[in-house]
Order: structure tokens, then sequence, then C-alpha cells
């Protein structure tokens, strides 16, 4: 019986040794490693280097036999199949002859995805004496872009970029220090060059909500212009304290021979109109908190079987809903809107149009009316953001998002702010989840910033989208920090001719030559932001669709930090943070903070 067990102890010993001997077992993990060697200052290609990939720390002496080695080829470039997977030391060896400096390069890879770098070496002749990074340290969120700088300083004085690499699964940098988070974390990123290296701390949370702030060309008071109307009255915004001086404001008004036509609570003003010749009296009263001119609001102009248009193709919004770049239909399982409302503020929307289902909605212009579009403006809108999934016409960003159409501008494309501000409270007391305002004003207004504010509620409330503006600087109510502000694009991925830059653009999205619906069930072309801010908003309602986003702060994070990076790495004033890019918000959960 003794015998028996030690003979099956023995027979089990054995093989577990020889599942463990060489050979027997699984292959380790590798990691692939690529990218190009240049030179550090002219960036000129610099063939026959070898490099050797070895686990960090193992390469100051003799490199280990058997170590992954590759040369680079005549254009510089380079690749390993089979590098180790974690921390590793890129030991890069010119030969003797090339009159190169050797370096060591540290960096973390992952089995997962190939790794490229751009390896900088500089001549025997320079010293690099001290890398200074900027910024250091810092703390971002998911998915979000940072271009690092690093400043060299070199022994001949002459201008030297290092070779950019990540410690740490925080990211990934390219060979210009653009470094782009992944998941949240703690780690580095470190700019090496020659024997020279310096490392900035880079903190990764899971979301970091970046608050936009107002981009505010204060107008003073005595410069405001006031207009007579056709009934003789001027019309006037007048904005009291709370309701405890509502009615002390509104005694102001009768006292100065004018009459309050509309209250605008959710801006805590009134439209009044009040006698030319007792205007100056109404406005230096001490009962009226502030005042404005009712001004204008113009919108941002410029077949059988169904189609996906370019602009829906170039946002990539059919690869989030569909099965591919070639998607026309929606597939199972997938985000497409359903269930979000959107609220279109503008011209009306063709309700009879068969590749639109609008929901419902309000005429603030004639309550007693439909929101009928008498100008074709709110109808192409809506398709750019829900056009249906029914084997005609189009398909729009979120094609089964409930479209509702707020009325606030005429036939003309015109309007006023006062119907602008009852048209966003309207949105907000129906529960609008992502609001689109294809529409713009010259002039800073208090009455619409204050419901704007009120709409977004600090991101607990709804998404707003606006256009940038066309040919003019970017636009109210572009410029609020409660408003995503877009800018437009054309199929190549160029700035628009037509779209207004500056510091308020957030995101840009397709603006010319794009195709929708139009009045009498037609399909008509436009070009102008005010089809890219659409784009946006579908966007927005896909997003809220996925349940994934406790609320519109998230929502609106996302999509920056997703967007593709265009122009100036980093936001800049022509693309914001990029151009919307649907299927990598859809793949990525930077600010997924339901699903946390």
């Amino acid at each position: 019986m003794v015998r028996r067990a030690a003979l099956f102890i023995l027979a089990s010993a054995l093989v577990i040794l020889v599942g463990c001997a060489p050979g027997g077992g699984p292959e380790p993990p590798a990691a692939i490693v690529g990218g190009k060697v240049v030179h550090a200052a002219s960036g000129a290609p610099i063939p026959g280097v070898r490099i050797f990939a070895v686990q960090a720390g193992t390469g100051s002496g003799a490199i280990p036999i058997g170590t992954p080695e590759i040369t680079s080829d005549a254009s510089g470039n380079f690749r390993i199949d089979n590098a180790p997977v974690g921390a590793v030391d890129l030991l890069v060896r010119p030969a003797t002859t090339m009159n190169y400096r050797p370096s060591n390069v540290r960096m973390t890879t992952r089995a997962e995805g190939e790794h490229n770098v751009t390896i900088r070496i500089i001549p025997n002749s320079v010293t690099v004496t001290e890398i200074n990074i900027e910024p250091d340290p810092i703390e971002i969120g998911s998915d979000q872009v940072v271009p690092f700088q690093a400043a060299v300083v070199a022994s001949d004085g002459g201008v030297y970029y290092p070779t950019w690499t990540v410690e740490g699964s925080i990211g990934a940098i390219d060979g210009d220090g653009v470094f782009r988070a992944g998941v949240s974390g703690q780690g580095f990123v470190r700019a090496t060059l020659g024997s020279a290296a310096d490392t900035a701390s880079v903190s990764v949370t899971e979301c970091k909500i970046e608050v936009e702030p107002d981009y505010v060309r204060p107008t003073a008071q005595s410069d405001r212009e006031y207009t007579v109307n056709d009934e003789g009255a001027v019309e006037v915004l007048v904005h009291y304290h709370g309701s405890a001086s509502r009615q002390d404001s509104w005694s102001a008004v009768s006292e100065a021979g004018g009459l309050v036509i509309r209250d605008l609570a959710i801006s805590r003003a009134a439209l009044v109109v009040v006698p030319p010749e007792r205007l100056d009296d109404l406005l230096t009263d001490a009962r009226i908190a502030y005042a404005e001119p009712n001004s204008p609001v113009q919108v941002r102009q410029g077949q059988p079987d169904q189609v996906t248009p370019w602009g829906i193709i170039n946002v990539r919004a059919n690869q989030a809903w569909g099965s591919g770049p070639g998607a026309v239909h929606v597939l199972a399982g997938r985000p497409t809107g359903a269930g979000v409302k959107v609220a279109i503020v503008d011209t009306g929307i063709d309700r009879t149009h068969p590749d639109l289902l609008v929901a419902g909605g309000y005429n603030v212009i004639n309550p007693r009316a439909e929101p009928i579009d008498d100008n074709g403006h709110g109808t192409f809108a809506a398709g750019i953001i829900g056009a249906r999934d029914n084997e005609i016409g189009i398909i729009g960003v979120a094609p089964e998002a409930e479209l509702y159409a707020v009325k606030v501008l005429k036939s003309h494309g015109g309007g006023d702010i006062a119907d602008v501000v009852s048209g966003i409270e309207w949105c907000v007391q129906n529960g609008m989840s992502v609001i689109n305002l294809s529409l713009g004003i010259t002039s800073d207004s208090v009455a619409v910033k204050t419901a704007c504010d009120a709409a977004w509620r600090n991101g607990k409330g709804a998404i707003l989208c606006a256009a940038a503006g066309n040919n003019e600087p970017v636009v109210w109510p572009g410029n609020y920090g409660s408003v995503i502000s877009v800018g437009g694009t054309d199929s190549s991925n160029n700035i628009g001719a037509f779209s207004s830059q500056g510091p308020p653009v957030e995101l840009c999205a397709p603006g010319a030559d794009v195709f929708s619906t139009g009045r009498g069930g037609t399909y008509v072309r436009n070009t102008g932001t005010s089809f890219s801010a659409p784009h946006v908003a579908g966007a927005a309602a896909l997003l809220f669709s996925t349940g994934r986003y406790s609320d519109a702060a998230h929502v609106r994070q996302h999509l920056r930090n997703t967007a593709e990076d265009l122009g100036e790495p980093g936001r800049d004033e022509t693309f914001g943070y990029g151009k919307l890019d649907l299927l990598a918000a859809w793949e990525s959960l930077g600010c997924a903070d339901v699903l946390r």
C-alpha cells in the first residue's frame, strides 16, 4: 500500500516535470514593436541600426543570447514581432562606423496591438545634457489627447527632438509627443535622446469632465440698438432678480407706458413693448435689473432607394448602429437613439415627410398652430439627426430618436430672442435630452444665455448643440459654455471655407454639400454649420440611448474625448477637439460611468 502510493506520487511528479520541460509548455506572450529610426534634428531616416528588445534593466551589460533584434531597413523602418511584454528596454545600437550614439529607450508593451515608436538618435559629436518635459505632472481623463513638449539641451546648441514612449498601461504616444490616454491608472511619458531622459507623471482618470467657459464679448448698455417694430413700439427684454421683484419690474414697464407681452420665466425676464419716447425712462428705472433689445435671430445657411449620406459615413455613425463602413441599415442590438427626445429648435419640421417621424412639438410663433415647416431648414436638420431606417430616402445619425419640432423661426428663416427663449423653455418643461439650435445671434443676450444655462443645468440637463456660424465670428448661443459650438468640415476632413473659427468651437462635423430631407417629401443638398450641429445632436442621442451615461456632462465629454483630432494636436480654434467619430465613441467606455 505504501509502495503503490509512492509510485503514484512519483508518476504525478513526472507528469508535472514533463509538462514544464523546454519546448513542451506554452510560448510566453510576445509584443509587436515597430517604427522608424531617424536623425534627431533633421528627421532623415537612418538604415542599418540594430535594435534589441529586452526586459527592462537587463541590457546594461552584454546583450543576452537569443534577444529579439532587428535592423532598420533602407527607409529606417523596423519591426520586432517577438518583443517581451511589460517593462521593456529597446537597446538602439548603431554600428561603430555609423558615427551615431547608442541609446536605451524604455517603454511598456502589451501582448495585444502594435506599438509604434519613432526612435531618434544623435551624432557622436553631440551630447545631450538635459531634457525637460512639459506638462508635468498632469491628470487627464480616459481617451483625452494631450500634446507634450520636450526642451532638449545639447552641447552644440542645436535643435533636437527626443524619442517618445509611455511607461505603464495608460495610453499611447506618437512620434511628436501627442499622447492619447487609455484606461485609468498611473504612469509616465518618457522622452529619451542619447543617454539623457526625462519623465512626466501622468494620472489617467476614468472621465475628467472639463467645464467650458463662456466666450462673451460684452456689449455696453449704451451700445445696444433698439428698433421700432411695425406697430410703432420698441420690443425690450426686461430682466428681474427672482420672483420677488418681478411685479416691481412689471410696474416699471406699466409706468413707462409699456405692456408685458410674455413672461420668460426660464430667463427671469419678460418681453415687453414700450413707446420709443419712454424707452430711456424704462432703461434707467432702478426696478429693472437689466434690459436688452429683442434682437433678431437667423438660421445659419449655406431618391427611391435608401442611401447613407456621406456625412453619416464620415462620422462613422453607420458603423456604430450598423455592421460596417458600408452599412445602410441598423443592426439589432446597436444604439439608434431610441427613446431619446431630441428637439429641433428651428423653422419647424415637415411631419408629412415619409422619412421622418415627428413625435410632437410646439409652435412658439403661433401656439394655436402645428409647428409646420414653411422654410425647409428645420426639416433638413431633422433628417440629419433622425431620418428613419425604412428602405427609402436616407438614414440619419440616430434613426430611432424621438424628434420634436419647436418652431421659433418664420418662413424667411428669421425670428427673435424672445421666441428662442420660449422654445428652449418648452424643451426644458417637456424633458428634451438633446436640443439642436441651428441658428445664430450676432450679439450677446443675457436672456438666451440664462435659458441655455438652465437647460444644461451644469451637465445634469440637456445637451445643447449650436451652429458656430458661417463666414463670421462664432455666433451666439455657441459662445456660451453650456452649448456645444459646432464647426463644419468637408468630405476631405478640411475645415469648410464657410465655417466660423475661434476659441468657442468645440467639435466639428460635416457641413459641406450635406444631403438630407426637404419639404414636400423631397431630398436636397445644403452647406453650412447649421447642418454640422445636427450631426453632433444625433450623436448625443445615440450615446444617451446606450444607457451608459449618468448625465449630459459625461456624454459631452465622451464626444470630445473620442473625436478625431484634426489640425493642431489637442484642442484648437479651427476644429475644436476634432471631428465627430461615432464608432470611436461607441467602442470606448472612457466616460461611460453607469457601467463602472
